[in-house]
């Protein structure tokens, strides 16, 4: 099992919590800031700024 580093931060961009869009059924959804795979076709490419609009932090 792997150690968890408490040191490690991810930016939440933003939660959906009736996502329908992202598969079959309703979900939960978490988008998280700074992706760096810059899909031609993706949809939220206001995520792949790390910096983001906004400040939620999660430990």
């Amino acid at each position: 099992m792997e150690k968890f580093d408490k040191t490690t931060m991810a930016r939440i961009h933003s939660i959906e919590t009736m996502g329908t869009v992202d598969g079959p059924g309703l979900r939960f959804v978490v988008f998280m800031q700074g992706c760096h795979l810059h899909c031609k076709y993706c949809h939220n490419r206001d995520t792949w700024n790390i910096s983001g609009r906004r400040n939620n932090l999660f430990r």
